[in-house]
Formats: structure tokens, sequence, C-alpha cells
């Protein structure tokens, strides 16, 4: 359905608005895929691993290798002279710590 308006000589209307929707599309199934990932969505163990594999496969990542990555992201966030996850992160923590 989003392919068939991003052809040559797409509708001016149509084509902006099947990118936005596949674009919510993908974000909507990352965000499900890293609370499974994360095993917190549901409480039963494999309805997590089902539902991230699911929305692993919809937004085009591998739940699995996420999992270890991201559980490798979560070791060292946030602790002083470890990989932060962002620049603002960064930032707030040498302020925090500059102060003492």
């Amino acid at each position: 359905m989003y392919g068939a308006t991003l052809v040559r000589g797409g509708h001016p209307v149509l084509t902006p608005l099947a990118l936005l929707a596949y674009g919510f599309t993908l974000v909507t199934m990352f965000a499900a895929m890293h609370e499974s990932v994360h095993r917190t969505a549901f409480a039963s163990r494999w309805l997590n691993d089902a539902v991230g594999w699911v929305a692993g496969l919809l937004s085009f990542y591998n739940s699995t290798f996420y999992r270890y990555y991201h559980g490798w992201h979560h070791r060292f966030t946030q602790l002083p002279g470890r990989i932060r996850s962002s620049r603002i992160e960064s930032r707030r923590a040498s302020v925090l710590t500059s102060s003492r």
C-alpha cells in the first residue's frame, strides 16, 4: 500500500500521507519490540519473546540480536567513565558529579 504511492508521479497528497503512516508504523513496532526485549510488556516471558519477534520483523529489526545489544547498552549507561547513550546524559552526569 505505501509503496504504491511512492512510484514516479505519485499523488502529491497521498505520498506524504503514506510516508507519515509508514514512519508511524515503524516507530510503533519498534516501541513494542523495545518493551518486549526488556520483558516488561507482558508477565509471560514467552509472550514477550513472541511479540518482540513479530514487532521486530515488522520494524526490520532482529529482536534476539537487539536484546543482547540493548542489554550491553544498559550495562554501561550512566556510569561515570563509561559509554553513555547520549551527549545530554554525558553533560548532565558531568554537571552532577563536578558539583560534589
